[in-house]
């Protein structure tokens, strides 16, 4: 008997210093302890029960859920396909677990669990979490707001690659390709076959779509389709210039086609005035500068090129890059323009001169390829997103100073590749689109993601942010554009609140702590992994 008590001290002790750890970093809107398990009956079966006590710290409103072990495992397999890297949960085992030490492990477990769940507020929000804690029912003023599905559009032929919605225009216009690797395959075979064919007669490998898309009466949106152009190859990327109402698509074969309605026809009639077929590879950039009509593409087979589509034969090669280009933006108030490419570096032109001057050459802490770019202008930052699961964050540089441009900060989101984003300007908000079909909202505020959810059933690829509408379209492989209702506002003014006084200064403490306990390396250097983006942490999603 002594021996055995002798045994249990370490794993108590254990115990014990696992739960003041939990304790000490807590800083949740939610109270979470498992405070106790129970056998009760359920039928004919013994079955062990965990009690769970919820405490909000704003009203510090308390209730009590018993929840069973399977309870537990149906949340966290249903979570994890939305959250990568969600806390784990102990495993199941093929025997019922009977021993007060493993029972008693068990609920710490889970305990640990759940409060690693409260504190990242995108889980906090998550339908199936509030309602596993009864939140809805005994916390309200946590519950945040949801998105709202507004429309689905589900009569794409082919997999969206890139949209754009024109809301003045009251149209929208699509690039889709085909998604299904076999039946790719099969349409490449029977192309190269019959290769003499014009590519009218080709099997359609890619389209370019444009759509009548408006509010009605009857329903939110109406989208109907008013002019298609197939191609034998998959097309991948578009741009709408609006002043001359120019169309133009790249594709996966390095080709570019421009269109332009013809007159009085409201976009149902489409001509192509040019076909361009300087690049060798997929094209991944377009943009047109209205003023003089100059059109501007790069592609993965490194070039990056300027055309006069006043004088169509007048192609000029800019730069030959060592590495494929992944994205290209015009900046047309500071007549710039910006590159992006598969070694996670910036490019900034200039185009007050022709042909366009080099003025700014960044290498980010991206190391991988660039799919996501957006610049937020109103607040003064650059973002990239890479397929390595991380995004950086630039200074936006005034015009003629270029140079002062750096990258502030940069967080890793594990498994999440990211292939969009934009953001939400008035509320200092970045959304990312990512290649498992999630959408996430991450407040530039505390650096965190504060709401997520399974937009599509397979990557997303574009998104486009309404702000006066407070809309959010996005397109995807799974055949579907949809059109999401984004909330004014995420969470209560009373998390709010609890966030500038608890959060803020609890982070305050930790960094005074850590200044105070600063360790060095074997060199006598200090180690420092603080961000300089006030707000922004190296997030392990």
């Amino acid at each position: 008997m002594t021996t055995n008590k002798k045994s249990e001290e370490p794993k108590n002790e254990q115990n014990k210093s696992q739960k003041d750890l939990l304790d000490s970093n807590d800083f949740s809107i939610i109270g979470i302890n498992v405070l106790s398990y129970s056998e009760k009956s359920v039928g004919s079966k013994s079955v062990t029960f965990y009690q769970v006590e919820i405490t909000s710290r704003i009203t510090k409103n308390s209730w009590k859920i018993d929840k069973r072990y399977s309870e537990f495992k149906k949340l966290h397999d249903a979570m994890i396909k939305i959250f990568p890297r969600l806390p784990s949960i102990p495993g199941t085992t093929f025997f019922k677990v009977t021993n007060p030490e493993a029972l008693k492990s068990r609920q710490i477990a889970l305990e640990t669990f759940l409060r690693s769940c409260v504190q990242r507020r995108d889980i906090l929000q998550n339908k199936l979490f509030k309602e596993f804690l009864e939140l809805e029912k005994n916390a309200p003023e946590i519950v945040g707001n949801d998105v709202e599905l507004v429309y689905d559009y589900k009569k794409l032929p082919l997999g969206c690659r890139n949209f754009q919605v024109i809301p003045h225009k009251k149209i929208m216009v699509v690039c889709c390709s085909n998604m299904n690797i076999l039946s790719r395959s099969n349409v490449i075979i029977s192309n190269i076959t019959f290769s003499k064919k014009s590519d009218d007669d080709k099997v359609p490998m890619g389209a370019l779509f444009i759509y009548q898309c408006e509010p009605s009466k009857e329903e939110i949106y109406a989208i109907h389709k008013i002019w298609a152009k197939p191609f034998p190859v998959q097309t991948g990327t578009l741009f709408w210039e609006d002043e001359n109402e120019i169309l133009s698509v790249g594709n996966d074969d390095g080709k570019i086609h421009i269109f332009r309605p013809k007159p009085n026809t409201y976009y149902v009639e489409m001509e192509q005035i040019y076909e361009f077929a300087y690049h060798e590879d997929r094209v991944m950039g377009l943009a047109i500068e209205p003023k003089n009509k100059f059109l501007f593409s790069c592609s993965t087979d490194k070039t990056f090129y300027a055309t006069d589509l006043n004088k169509p034969k007048f192609n000029l090669l800019i730069n030959t890059s060592k590495l494929g280009y992944t994205n290209l933006e015009l900046e047309q108030d500071n007549q710039r323009i910006f590159l992006t490419n598969e070694g996670g570096e910036i490019l900034i032109y200039s185009l007050t001169e022709f042909p366009p001057i080099l003025v700014r050459h960044l290498q980010t802490t991206s190391l991988s390829s660039i799919r996501a770019f957006h610049i937020d202008k109103k607040n003064g930052y650059v973002f990239t997103g890479n397929v390595g699961g991380k995004i950086c964050i630039m200074n936006y540089p005034p015009n003629n100073k270029e140079k002062l441009m750096s990258e502030i900060s940069s967080f890793g989101v594990g498994e999440m590749k990211i292939r969009v984003c934009t953001t939400n300007p008035d509320n200092l908000e970045l959304i990312t689109g990512d290649e498992s079909g999630r959408i996430v909202i991450w407040s530039l505020k505390i650096g965190k993601p504060i709401y997520l959810w399974l937009a599509h059933d397979a990557a997303i690829t574009q998104i486009q942010y309404q702000k006066e509408e407070r809309q959010l379209w996005t397109g995807g492989k799974d055949l579907r554009i949809k059109l999401w209702k984004l909330p004014e506002k995420w969470v209560s003014e009373e998390v709010d609140i609890f966030d500038k006084e608890e959060k803020y200064s609890a982070t305050a403490k930790m960094a005074e702590e850590k200044i105070e306990n600063q360790k060095k390396d074997e060199e006598g250097q200090i180690i420092s992994d603080d961000d300089d983006l006030n707000g922004w942490c190296n997030w392990d999603f």
